[in-house]
């Protein structure tokens, strides 16, 4: 049966979701803001740094940034930053062929 106080409680539910979809969907990953920035530089010594500096910016578990900082220093090409990015974004958004 359907009551009033019932369909009030699904609307606002329903409205606090949407909200908090919005919220969330504002929230960028740092794979995805290094990722802006990075692909529009060439040098590969410039996207190192900027993507520790930008790593160690951030508030994100110490094992994390050391993982990271750590996989940036042994690329050697441009090609191999690409792709590490592009493979970190995936991983870090749930997205790997793993999961899929």
């Amino acid at each position: 049966m359907f009551t009033p106080l019932f369909g009030f409680k699904i609307i606002k539910s329903y409205v606090y979701i949407k909200q908090l979809k919005h919220i969330i969907m504002k929230i960028k990953s740092i794979f995805e803001q290094i990722s802006t920035e990075v692909f529009k530089m060439n040098n590969l010594d410039e996207m190192k740094r900027f993507t520790v500096d930008f790593v160690e910016s951030k508030k994100i578990k110490d094992e994390d940034k050391k993982r990271i900082v750590v996989d940036v220093i042994k690329l050697n090409s441009v090609n191999a930053f690409h792709r590490y990015i592009c493979n970190s974004l995936l991983k870090y958004e749930g997205m790997s062929l793993s999961k899929v």
